[in-house]
This record gives structure tokens, sequence and C-alpha cells, in this order.
């Protein structure tokens, strides 16, 4: 009997009468997919990315291919928009873009490749490919929708196997998908506090624009541009909003790509990006590129800096590629936990091309980065104190579909990570399961995290909404269990912390393995999820005692100023900063 593989949880494409294999666990998201596969014994296809040291090396691997790329479609798009721009301009617009495609593409296409390797007699039904599926808007379209919508990966998974392994598909089905073809981007609004900075910045316009600093509160932004002289720093409002839409011109989309050595998988993704390029960097290039330059007001501009503005916010994007060529240097501002000690980190490929990259403590020798404290960590700083016997656990979650190789949570390990909660919190003493409150991820992409949780636990609460830091600062103690924000965030607040995470699903760089050591050393940080369960046991009627001795807190201070650097005052060092790059 050959064996059929699933491709897409839409029942009506799967063979009824074959041995059931899934390409990866999205197939089972859908309630009657998942019936189906349970009452006929189907299996999962092992994922071709473990061990993770594998996401590194497909990471490298797109990035090169990435660096081949981009020059030659910076060529391209000069030629259509009659302009002659640095690659570095391009870079700026398009760059998250095109490495993300690439890399949902590269996994889409092992993914099949391990499939067929492993199960010799394996084949797919596809899908009828739609002339639209790979119609794109701007970054935030493709990451935000199109990349976890079935149609668009039932649609690319068809075509590869079109291009690669066309005696692999056995038939092209016509599906009913109930999709949404428009992203619904919800309007940023100028608030009190915006509207006051940007009237301050009208009059005293600054040479140094920061953009999506949330690290910054009003009070801090204010303060900052009252001591580093009021023509230092303006805080633009330049939102993530969508630009007009375009209509798609297939014309406009005549041109080729000449990779200069080709190899099979090279030579189709290049072949897919006049289809698939977004419409904002080419059917919208000129208008919206003549709104920004427009409002831009700022040939004055020395430096150009923002924390979440470089990936998925196109006006900023326009703006900083027109000020870079105007000659201002362009700033990053860390923005999230895994830079510096994941082992594969795709954003940070992106902070280390800026001028300056500024970081929470680290650095990398002969690199750009700079240390340079961060005011919401500062005003975290040792708040923590305990009003209830509240703990909280702190969960994560995965998107079904494959974005980036990064070495974090993703759908292959969702099984085994809600295994290692029930380990864990089956462990946990009576006296804390009733007292436990836990924070689900933000979305949840059909999981039931909840669902599974309340399971585990019955009387758990859950915190749905506020900020997780208010609690935090007053609970008793935290469990978390992957390496983010979160967990920065509770070392600084010196909240009595168990850490614990698969090590070999986030998996750390060796450089920043040494502080990691300190904090299982510390008996912080576990490896497993009952090794975790049992400190608790031990130390939980009286967490203090354990937290506030020397070892601990010398393994929490010098972890922190690696990884979460705070200082008393950080506006000393913003200032000193800002008077440096004004020069």
């Amino acid at each position: 009997m050959s064996s059929f593989i699933a491709i897409t949880p839409h029942l009506s494409t799967w063979e009824k009468q074959q041995k059931l294999l899934v390409l990866g666990l999205w197939c089972l998201t859908d309630p009657a997919c998942k019936k189906y596969y349970e009452e006929h014994h189907g299996q999962i296809i092992p994922t071709p990315w473990r061990p993770t040291t594998r996401i590194k090396e497909a990471a490298d691997y797109c990035y090169e291919v990435y660096q081949q790329i981009l020059p030659l479609l910076a060529g391209e798009l000069n030629q259509i928009h009659q302009v002659n721009f640095s690659d570095r301009y391009w870079q700026i617009l398009l760059g998250p873009w095109l490495l993300s495609f690439i890399h949902v593409v590269y996994d889409r296409y092992k993914r099949l490749d391990n499939a067929f390797a492993q199960y010799p007699d394996g084949f797919i039904n596809g899908v009828a490919v739609s002339d639209d599926f790979l119609q794109i808007n701007d970054t935030i379209h493709f990451v935000y929708f199109l990349n976890n919508d079935d149609c668009f990966n039932a649609n690319l998974y068809t075509d590869i196997c079109q291009h690669f392994f066309p005696h692999k598909l056995k038939k092209l089905l016509d599906v009913p998908w109930n999709t949404k073809k428009n992203l619904e981007q919800k309007s940023s609004k100028l608030n009190l506090s915006n509207f006051i900075l940007r009237g301050i910045d009208q009059v005293f316009p600054g040479k140094i624009v920061l953009n999506q600093t949330q690290h910054l509160s009003f009070k801090d932004k204010l303060r900052l541009k009252i001591q580093t002289g009021l023509t230092a720093l303006s805080f633009r409002n330049i939102f993530p909003k969508a630009f007009s839409p375009s209509l798609y011109n297939k014309a406009l989309r005549d041109f080729s790509i000449n990779f200069v050595r080709p190899s099979g998988f090279e030579q189709y993704f290049t072949g897919l990006i006049p289809k698939a390029l977004p419409k904002v960097y080419l059917e919208g290039y000129s208008s919206n590129r003549e709104c920004v330059l427009k409002n831009r007001n700022g040939s004055h501009i020395k430096a150009v800096g923002s924390a979440f503005g470089w990936g998925y916010n196109e006006p900023f994007k326009f703006f900083a590629a027109e000020a870079m060529r105007n000659g201002a240097q362009l700033m990053e501002f860390q923005h999230g936990g895994g830079f510096g000690g994941s082992h594969s980190c795709f954003f940070e490929q992106f902070a280390l091309q800026k001028d300056i990259f500024f970081t929470w403590g680290w650095d990398k020798k002969q690199s750009n980065t700079k240390s340079l404290t961060n005011p919401y960590l500062c005003r975290l700083k040792d708040i923590h104190k305990q009003q209830s016997d509240e703990c909280i656990m702190v969960g994560t979650g995965a998107a079904r579909y494959y974005l980036r190789f990064d070495a974090e949570l993703s759908a292959d390990d969702v099984p085994e990570y809600f295994i290692n909660k029930q380990q864990f919190i089956s462990h946990l003493p009576d006296e804390i399961k009733n007292n436990l409150s836990y924070r689900c991820y933000s979305v949840d992409w059909g999981w039931g995290e909840e669902e599974k949780i309340k399971d585990m636990c019955p009387p758990i609460k859950f915190i749905r909404e506020g900020l997780l830091t208010d609690r935090l600062s007053k609970c008793k103690m935290v469990f978390i269990d992957h390496p983010s924000t979160s967990y920065l965030e509770a070392l600084v607040m010196n909240v009595p912390c168990i850490l614990f995470w698969d090590h070999n699903v986030f998996l750390m760089r060796p450089e920043s393995e040494p502080y990691y050591e300190k904090l299982r050393t510390a008996g912080i940080l576990f490896k497993d999820p009952l090794s975790a369960a049992l400190k608790i046991q031990e130390v939980f009627h009286d967490p203090k005692q354990w937290w506030l001795t020397e070892k601990v807190q010398m393994a929490r201070k010098e972890f922190c100023d690696r990884f979460a650097l705070v200082k008393n005052d950080w506006l000393i060092d913003w200032k000193n900063t800002v008077k440096a790059l004004c020069r």
C-alpha cells in the first residue's frame, strides 16, 4: 500500500484508502482532520529541523542566498523605477521580506524532500494553484497573514511539488477555501502624548529621529528632549499602517533574476520573486516614496533609529532609506530576549547591518554593537514586593507554519512542549496549584493552550488582561518555560524565578552558555520540567530565603549585566550617547 501525505487541514483533499501520513502538526488543527487521523492511526512525518543545529545551518544557507539575490533584485528595481539607489537602500526596504520569504520557501521545499526521502512510496494531493496566491501587499501582510494561511501554504506546497517532484503529485483538487484576501490592520491613533511631542518637534526639530521606541515612556522622551538640548532628538509618529493598496500589474513583473550559481532550489526561488514581490515595492513604489518625500522635512537628520520599525513598518523604512541617502546613520535598538543568546536569531542579522546596534548589555567583537541601558528595564529594577501567595506561570506559542529559522519553539515542538508542562504541573504541590495563575501566549494558533492547561490543573486561573509585569511585581514566585523577554523582566524585577526549557529546542550560542550555566548552578534554570518542579517543592514555603542568598543573587546580577543591563540613572547613559551622535 502506498502512503498518502497530507499537506493541509482540509479533509476533502485527503485520500481515504491509503496509509495516512501528515507533513506537519498544522494538518491536525481542524477537528475533523484530527478525528480522522486518530481513527486511522496516522503518523506525523518527523521534522527535518532536528537537531536544532540544522536550524542554524538552514538560516546560514538562506542568508547566503539572500546576500546573492539582494543586489540582483536591487538592480532590477533600479531599472524598473528609473533610479540608481544602493543595495543598502533596497535592503532597508525589502530585506526583511526577502529573507523571510527565502526561509518560508526553503522550509516547505525541505519538508517535501524529507518526506519523500523517508517514504519513497509517498504521494500528495495538491490544490489547483491560483494565479494570485503569491500576491503580497507588504511585509506585514506576508508575515502575519499569508504565512499562516492554509490556502497560501497548500498552493506553495503544490507549486514546489510540481517543480521538484511531479511524479509524487497524484491529483490537483479545487478546494473551497474559507479565507480572507486582505489583512485588516488597526490604525494607530495620535494620542495626547504623541500630539504634544509632535508639537515640540515641529518647533524644535531634532538631528536624531527615533520612531517606535516603545521602551521609552512619554516622560522619558520629554526628559531626553530637554536634557539633550531640544534640537538633538525628534520622536516621529511614523505609524506602521499600510500604504494605499495598488493593483497587481503582471506587465510590470515581467523581469527575471539571473542567479550566478543556481542550484535547483535557488533557480526555483528566483523564479518566484517577480510574482511574489510585495506591491509596496513595485506597483505602489513611486507613490509611496513620493508620499514620504513630501512629508520628510529632514535633510538635517544625522541619525534615524527604531526598536520595532525596521521589520514591518513600511512608511518608516521608506523614511529611513531616504534619510540614509542623505547621510544619516541608521540605528537599531534591541527589542526582544533572544538577541545575543539564541543560537539562531533572524532579526539580529538585520540589526547588525545598521551603523549602530544598541543592545541590552551584550556585544560582539569587531561589530557595530554598543551596550545601552534600557529605560523600560530600569523602571523594573528590584520592584518586586510580594503582596500575595499567587504563583505565575508564563507560556509561549508557535505559529502553525515555519516563518523563519530561529532557535525557538516551533509547531514541530508543540506536542513535547505540552508534555513537559504536564510533567511540571503534576509535580507541583497542591498549595501552589490552588494559587497558580497562567499567562497564555497572545495568539493561540489553534493549539488550544488554555483548554490543555485547564485540564492539567483545574483550579488554575488565567491572566487575560493587564500588564504581566504588574502581576509579577506582587506575586510569590514565577515559573517560565522559554527564554523570551518575560524571563529577563522577572530577573530584573528580582522576582523569585524558576526557569526551565528544553535546551535542545531553545539552543544557545556557545559564547552565551557560561552565563546560562551560572543560572543553572544557582538553581534558577533547569533543563527539564521535573528538576524544576522538585526545586520549587524545596523552596516554595519561603522562596526569598533561597532567592536572596549571595550565590543566587550573584548569578542573577551577572546574567542581567550581560543580557538585561540596568543602571540607577539611565538618562546619563542616553544623554552621553545622544551628544556623541550629534557631533
